[in-house]
């Protein structure tokens, strides 16, 4: 299934995205989600929900994915 196929009904919504979490959570599978997050920013409408969704993001990828720049050395 297309994951980002349901953000385009409705793409400021979070529900399926909220979804989405839940099951990579079981599934320890995270790249749908970034990939969800990424396609959410380049629609952000204002610079500031654009901030909100990059952050979101960056949490994605530095807990669920465990990619923290401390954590593996880069800066």
């Amino acid at each position: 299934m297309d994951v980002l196929a349901a953000f385009s009904w409705a793409p400021d919504r979070d529900d399926p995205r909220e979804v989405l979490v839940a099951l990579s959570s079981k599934a320890r599978s995270w790249n749908e989600v970034v990939a969800v997050d990424s396609a959410l920013i380049e629609r952000a409408s204002t610079s500031e929900r654009r901030v909100e969704l990059l952050r979101r993001k960056a949490h994605v990828i530095e807990e669920q994915l465990k990619d923290a720049p401390a954590r593996s050395g880069r800066t």
